[in-house]
């Protein structure tokens, strides 16, 4: 049975040795290790004005199916990833605290320009991915400024608690208000925590 892609997301900290400046030229990911043909690098986001928790920055690629992992693990055994040296560096360079995989329920978007309000959130565990889409659809619709680029539940639990994640891009923080101010009636789709990014490179730490 062919499987469905998979959202992979990298949950990442800058070292604390490692200046800015050399973190964000080796943290950028746009020129990645990985195979454009099977992997689409979707973008990096970084926590802005300290308004998220940590980990403050995540990257995101959009993969053929978890049997990716098995040739990445082969990758990383390989003479290939210890010629790669800038790989190789940014390996060494970053703190990956850890990486998850999920089912995206709505296409997932190419980071841009904007600013982006995320939230985690515990998907309900009947496993209503309709009702999961059409909730934050009609949040959507209620905020002219708000565009939902991203809709996540984790594959079992491979990915962090709460399992849930959902982006929405708008043109500024003033747009973003009305929706940051909303009260979420459904105690099913409360976020567990929420903040706003930028584009990697673009946040103001």
């Amino acid at each position: 049975m062919e499987m469905p892609p998979v959202i992979y997301v990298e949950f990442i900290e800058r070292e604390a040795g490692i200046p800015r400046e050399i973190f964000r030229y080796i943290g950028d990911q746009s020129a990645s290790w990985v195979q454009a043909e099977q992997d689409r690098y979707i973008g990096q986001l970084g926590r802005t004005m300290r308004l998220w928790p940590h980990p403050a920055y995540l990257t995101l690629f959009r993969i053929d199916g978890l049997h990716r992992i098995d040739d990445w693990e082969r990758y990383f055994r390989s003479d290939a990833y210890h010629n790669n040296y800038r790989s190789f560096a940014m390996q060494r360079s970053l703190r990956m605290l850890r990486d998850g995989c999920y089912d995206e329920l709505v296409p997932t978007e190419q980071i841009g320009d904007g600013i982006y309000y995320l939230e985690y959130f515990h998907p309900p565990i009947d496993g209503a991915d309709g009702a999961m889409v059409d909730h934050y659809r009609q949040r959507s619709e209620h905020h002219p400024d708000a565009r939902l680029v991203l809709l996540l539940r984790r594959i079992g639990y491979l990915a962090p608690d709460p399992g849930g994640l959902v982006a929405w891009r708008f043109p500024t923080a003033r747009a973003a208000e009305s929706l940051l101010r909303e009260r979420i009636a459904d105690s099913k789709f409360r976020p567990t925590d929420a903040g706003l990014y930028r584009r990697f490179g673009e946040e103001i730490p």
